[in-house]
């Protein structure tokens, strides 16, 4: 390749470099279709629905989850596996006191594919 006037040498290569022009005729059309993907991808983005990344109050301890009595109208969601052994909820012995016993939940309750380990529930609480 021979080269010409235009042509631009690399000073520590000694290599011949190109320069890459678009015609005239060539960059609108470039233009038009950039443009339109991103017009397209925007839409796009724009209609799709959203994951529910963190719809509620997260749960990742046994007592946040003991703490869902306080308001059974809000939304949870487990963040992680959850082990409750040994949880006491503080009233006279080990276990868990259940929620929504005297008042419905009409909160929601998603696992997420998390799981709860050992899980005990203070009978002695039901019929005091």
């Amino acid at each position: 390749m021979k080269a010409k006037a235009r042509d631009k040498k690399e000073p520590n290569t000694g290599e011949y470099k190109i320069p890459l022009r678009m015609s005239s005729r060539i960059k609108p059309f470039a233009l038009a279709l950039l443009l339109g993907f991103v017009l397209t991808a925007t839409l796009l983005l724009a209609c799709l629905p959203l994951p529910a990344l963190a719809n509620g109050t997260p749960i990742t301890t046994c007592q946040e989850l003991q703490n869902m009595k306080n308001d059974l109208t809000a939304d949870y969601y487990l963040a992680n596996d959850i082990d409750c052994s040994g949880f006491d909820c503080g009233d006279e012995g080990e276990g868990f006191m259940p929620i929504g016993w005297s008042s419905k939940f009409t909160g929601k309750f998603d696992g997420k594919g998390y799981k709860i380990t050992l899980f005990l529930y203070n009978e002695r609480t039901l019929y005091k």
